[in-house]
């Protein structure tokens, strides 16, 4: 496609002004293959938040969800209908406020730092975004042609938003929601999503990577559980995804963004194959675990069976419920096998040990350079390591047994690691499945020898 088919596809309102929030942002708007050549045609409407990173690199991260180029091939390939999206510009330092919304007296108990302006964002988007949108452009109005899609805060702005609004809005794409937040440092746990006891007909893709830091896969899963308590239907109107190796980045969203555009706007395709993911030992006592069928279908779709039929070859030890929770019964080894749709099958080997602990004890101690560019601490992830001496952080740390992230060592100033020219290095990956000790050495930062 052609740089000036692009221009006339792909539109950007620099200054959207909304008297709701008192401010301006900006707006991009992609338009699919057809828009110009079926002048009649109307189309159905997906509204993202996070909107400078959907089909742009993103200013922060340099990266991009590439919404655009998987809406294209999927129209091409004659998977999916063909849509109009609206990326919504986010507002900077103003995002996790704009984002949040009160659960309690108006605000978040635990979280005195948030300022809970989701209303206002909620006003803007419906009463004054989407009228325009609906106004300039051939669209489908009605809630069962409109959708919202977001990640991390976005994702929780999506959940609210859309629970809120079931008039508006009938397809919620909830990417690596932020419903609760982990301190690293002390453990403590703050909710940040309100429940609602309604269904009001709406449909849910709900997704979690295995390397998102403090956004655990059981948050995420506890609240699906919910979901399936008030009367969706895992498969049908509620579809979740514990994607493995997936972490907190736009590349991640952008390799999967396919399955919630699939699911809405397309046709998912029969089942073709399954994995079967999760812990190989499990405790007798302790923390809770779970088995995550990855169900992939012919179209490119995929998803975790949460209604699935699982068999053990020794019933006296273990059982496994349809969602994928194990209740272990005894010590052991077994085989689960899981019985899909469409006879897609996969097997795992299970241990069932004594007792497996919530948490597990890290310590670690990270070498720098001298005049490294801290103030108190360095940071993995959202984990504070505080400084020992001029070249030496670290400590002991209890941490969530399986919490996993991708990274690069940071300072408390915001200065990420580098080579020790300054040259950019790989990211880093740490799963914290058992008691650790782990040694690492920064050789250099960013903005010194020369780095960007």
């Amino acid at each position: 496609m052609n740089k000036n088919t692009w221009d006339e596809r792909l539109l950007r309102i620099p200054a959207f002004v909304s008297a709701a929030m008192e401010q301006e942002r900006g707006m991009h708007i992609y338009l699919p293959p057809g828009y110009y050549e079926e002048p009649s045609r109307r189309y159905p409407v997906l509204y993202m938040h996070d909107g400078q990173g959907i089909f742009h690199p993103n200013p922060f991260s340099n990266s991009s969800w590439n919404v655009h180029l998987t809406a294209d091939r999927l129209i091409a390939e004659g998977l999916m209908a063909e849509i109009i999206i609206v990326g919504i510009d986010n507002r900077g330092e103003e995002r996790l406020n704009e984002y949040a919304f009160a659960v309690e007296d108006g605000c978040i108990p635990g979280a005195p730092d948030m300022v809970c302006k989701g209303e206002l964002y909620e006003r803007f988007l419906i009463e004054e975004l989407k009228p325009y949108i609906d106004q300039s452009f051939r669209t489908l109005p009605g809630r069962e042609h409109t959708a919202l899609m977001g990640s991390s805060m976005g994702g929780l702005a999506t959940y609210h938003i859309g629970f809120r609004n079931p008039h508006i809005f009938s397809k919620l794409g909830i990417l690596s929601p932020y419903f609760i937040r982990l301190n690293p440092n002390t453990l403590e746990e703050t909710r940040f999503y309100n429940r609602y006891t309604n269904i009001n007909n709406l449909n849910l893709w709900v997704d979690i990577g295995e390397v998102e830091a403090n956004i655990l896969v059981r948050h995420v899963r506890g609240v699906v559980g919910e979901l399936i308590a008030q009367g969706y239907a895992p498969g049908d109107n509620l579809m979740f995804h514990e994607v493995p190796g997936a972490a907190h980045t736009e590349k991640d969203w952008a390799d999967r963004v396919h399955l919630p555009l699939l699911y809405f706007f397309g046709n998912p395709g029969k089942p073709v194959a399954a994995k079967l993911h999760g812990r190989t030992e499990i405790g007798l006592t302790g923390m809770n675990s779970w088995l995550n069928p990855v169900v992939t279908f012919d179209s490119g779709f995929g998803m975790t069976d949460l209604n699935g039929v699982f068999e053990t070859s020794d019933p006296s030890l273990l059982e496994v419920k349809k969602d994928g929770v194990v209740r272990p019964l005894k010590k052991g080894n077994a085989q689960i096998t899981y019985r899909g749709k469409a006879g897609v099958n996969a097997q795992s080997e299970v241990s069932v040990v004594e007792h497996l602990s919530d948490v597990v004890n890290v310590s670690i101690c990270i070498r720098v350079p001298v005049k490294t560019p801290a103030k108190e601490a360095i940071l993995i992830g959202k984990l504070a390591v505080s400084r020992i001496s001029e070249q030496l952080f670290g400590g002991v740390f209890q941490l969530p047994r399986d919490m996993a992230v991708r990274y690069k060592i940071v300072t408390d100033s915001g200065v990420h690691e580098a080579g020790p020219n300054g040259e950019v290095i790989p990211y880093r990956i740490s799963r914290w499945n058992g008691d650790a000790k782990l040694e690492y050495r920064v050789e250099g930062w960013e903005n010194q020898n020369g780095a960007l």
